[in-house]
């Protein structure tokens, strides 16, 4: 055997007494750990999860963005590393009785309400009934051109169909193209896909597949994920427009068998799909996989639209829970196909939560439940929102480019928290103070087993992010002294060998 090379990081803990350091300085009223802790990275391979979780956006709002918009926003998420993008699909027209129908942001399959069908110029509806009564699927050319950058950029897509097809009329109205389910109403707190009524299940599968199949023969990529309505523990409406515990159950047993069409037809044809798109209401998980599997629907990801990343304990062991009772392998099972931490008492604005590094920390905190089920979590899509603001992207573009290795810290002070990774070009490390404390360290890379030819720290403080130049001794970055991390502030390392 080769010899194991070891490298250590030491991170010796100190107070800094000297008040005209040019280094950044403590807050003075803010209380010092002086314990001397060294903290030691050990390049041991502990079997830990790999760090090689998916990342990506959303591509919002679709409605009201032009398609160059919506392209320097694909080029930008490349260039941070990114590996996925969801386009999510709006099939057919909500409650009439809504009052702001049907102003979602998906890219719509349709014309409404006097609004300009998405793509305009006179492109026809993606799904009309011609002379024969037989029903015609055209791919819309600018969502086709979005769909055929995020391929040629290297993007999985996810494409999310919601709802029974229509076709858009001139006077603004639409004509669902299958009989819906009448016995059931709009539920006023959420959006509405009615489904379709119960001896149209195979038909209107069929129809949303085709239209799927002539999307994937287009772009040419077998990577695709192809998944249905959103949350449909109540999107879907209910019995007399009445919510309860019985009703959302009922849901979930209907709603697999509107799906299995779909899913049956994508696993012969070799495509990927997901399915379940229930939120963070982890209660639901086993009642949706029970059945699920009950009606042995084929899926190759559980999508979970997960708004409440703050909870990721819990959802993240409830579905371990669910999918184990019903025998379905876990590795890299699950999917967020939509992915956001909500807001707090003191992040309530996206401002407060992107662009702070309090709310920085908040996401640090679930994604460092996500690094310890790396091996059950496939990726996720964020939410609307993150995307405007420089401090959040530039904390994923350093999640993204981490080697994948992860490895353990020891020694780390109780107050800090971290995501260490390394591999033989690089060491990244992540490391945030949630607490109160004020803590002073010096990094000591002195045992290394290369020399380091670049050294990168940022630093996130309130609304601030900046690189901190380095008070280093010795050669090639060797030594490194005085770094400080006060109450709510953040650090990224990256040593390059």
């Amino acid at each position: 055997m080769g010899k194991r090379t070891y490298v250590f990081l030491v991170l010796t803990v100190l107070l800094l007494a000297c008040e005209n350091d040019a280094r950044i300085l403590a807050n003075p009223s803010a209380p010092e750990e002086t314990s001397g802790t060294i903290i030691k990275m050990d390049f041991s391979d502990y079997g830990l999860p790999v760090l090689d979780i998916k990342r990506g956006y959303i591509l919002r709002d679709a409605i009201n963005s032009s398609n160059s918009k919506i392209k320097s926003d694909l080029q930008a998420y490349a260039d941070m590393g990114m590996q996925l993008v969801a386009l999510p699909k709006d099939l057919n027209q909500f409650d009439a009785n809504w009052g702001n129908n049907p102003q979602g942001d998906y890219f719509r399959s349709y014309r409404s309400m006097g609004s300009q069908y998405f793509g305009g110029n006179g492109e026809k509806e993606e799904f009309s009934r011609n002379q024969g009564g037989e029903i015609d699927i055209h791919i819309n050319s600018q969502y086709l051109e979005l769909c055929q950058m995020a391929r040629d950029l290297g993007f999985q897509m996810i494409i999310q169909c919601s709802g029974v097809p229509v076709e858009g009329k001139d006077n603004g109205r639409v004509e669902h193209l299958f009989p819906l389910d009448n016995r059931r109403s709009f539920h006023g707190s959420a959006r509405y896909y009615p489904l379709p009524a119960t001896n149209n299940y195979d038909a209107n599968g069929t129809i949303i597949f085709e239209w799927m199949k002539l999307l994937h023969d287009k772009l040419g990529v077998s990577n695709t994920i192809y998944t249905g309505n959103q949350e449909p523990s109540h999107t879907t409406g209910y019995f007399n427009g009445t919510q309860t515990e019985t009703a959302t159950i009922q849901n979930l047993t209907v709603y697999p068998a509107i799906w299995r069409p779909t899913a049956n037809k994508l696993k012969n044809a070799g495509m990927l799909s997901a399915v379940s798109q229930l939120n963070e209401v982890s209660r639901y998980y086993d009642a949706s996989l029970q059945s699920i599997t009950e009606k042995g629907v084929p899926f190759d990801y559980y999508s979970i639209q997960n708004y409440m990343a703050q909870r990721n304990s819990k959802i993240l062991a409830d579905v371990k829970n669910a999918l184990e009772k019903y025998n379905i392998p876990l590795h890299k099972k699950v999917l967020f196909n939509r992915y956001d931490y909500g807001v707090t008492k003191k992040l309530k604005t996206n401002e407060e939560r992107f662009a702070t590094s309090q709310g920085i920390i908040a996401f640090l905190e679930s994604e460092l439940i996500l690094c310890d089920y790396a091996n059950m979590v496939y990726g996720y899509c964020f939410f609307t929102g993150a995307q405007n603001y420089s401090m959040m992207n530039s904390v994923l573009t350093f999640l993204n480019n981490m080697p994948q290795a992860r490895k353990k810290l020891s020694g780390v002070p109780e107050g800090l928290k971290y995501i260490a990774s390394a591999n033989e070009n690089k060491i990244s490390i992540v490391l945030w103070n949630p607490g109160d404390k004020s803590y002073v360290f010096n990094l000591d890379t002195t045992n290394g087993a290369n020399t380091s030819t670049n050294l990168i720290i940022e630093k996130g403080t309130e609304t601030n992010f900046t690189r901190i130049p380095p008070v280093t001794s010795g050669p090639a970055f060797k030594e490194i002294a005085g770094l400080r991390l006060n109450s709510q502030e953040f650090m990224l390392i990256t040593i390059a060998f």
